[in-house]
């Protein structure tokens, strides 16, 4: 199910990246909305029920490999193992950056459920 965006994107890239204002590639918000919802999804639909937030950290081989770790930000040693399917949907999200020579080598996809039960998310990305 496409839940919307809290916030496609972070104020910057996260800290890792070497220069802080850097922009992101010229991509579209509405080609990367559905992309991300896809990866917030796939995301949410791995989370134990008790959980209310959790902490997507990608990091992109030069390889073209993905490393996943799905960890809940507020509780120490908590971690999800991720799927075939999030695989599939990061790669998705890797591949416009990839295809305008402009690909990212982090990204980090947050994701919270409110108050009223619905889910948000936001997401950065690192261009080292």
């Amino acid at each position: 199910m496409l839940r919307p965006p809290r916030d496609l994107f972070c104020d910057r890239c996260f800290e890792a990246t070497p220069v802080p204002d850097q922009p992101l590639p010229d991509i579209p918000q509405a080609d990367l909305e559905p992309l991300v919802a896809a990866v917030g999804n796939a995301v949410i639909d791995l989370l134990p029920d008790d959980w209310d937030a959790a902490v997507l950290d990608v990091t992109a081989a030069a390889d073209g490999g993905l490393a996943h770790a799905i960890t809940h930000p507020r509780r120490a040693r908590a971690w999800v193992a991720p799927s075939i399917e999030l695989a599939a949907r990061t790669a998705d999200l890797l591949a416009p950056f990839r295809a305008r020579g402009e690909p990212w080598t982090r990204a980090r996809v947050e994701v919270d459920r409110t108050a009223d039960g619905e889910w948000g998310y936001e997401v950065g990305f690192s261009f080292d």
